[in-house]
């Protein structure tokens, strides 16, 4: 189920586990502090290359990342090592797939954590 993210957020305002970074204009990962280890299953696709102009063929898929128990990582490998983390906000950032070779929309990147 997609979060619904307030519209016009201020700086610091909390929204379910991110917090609002004016700065840098993104939701930051916000874990309370009053928890003292976190541990983490993730699941990270990140944009693939830029399809090719007018009849070019298309780019390649992004990197697949994993570490959920009982599936497998990018290139059929075991699923990663778990993650802990300490309470506090963090910045998580994935980068964008290539932009396509001629007219048209860039790459999607998709992030997410169950």
């Amino acid at each position: 189920m997609p979060l619904d993210f307030p519209n016009t957020p201020t700086n610091g305002q909390i929204y379910e586990k991110y917090k609002w970074n004016a700065t840098d204009s993104v939701w930051d990962l916000n874990l309370p502090e009053y928890i003292a280890v976190y541990d983490f299953e993730y699941l990270v696709i990140a944009g693939g290359g830029g399809g090719g102009a007018a009849l070019g063929g298309g780019g390649g898929a992004g990197g697949y990342r994993s570490n959920v128990s009982g599936e497998l990582s990018g290139r059929g490998a075991s699923a990663e090592a778990g993650v802990t983390l300490l309470g506090g906000t963090y910045m998580v950032t994935v980068g964008a797939g290539g932009s396509c070779g001629g007219t048209g929309t860039i790459g999607v990147t998709l992030f997410l954590i169950p």
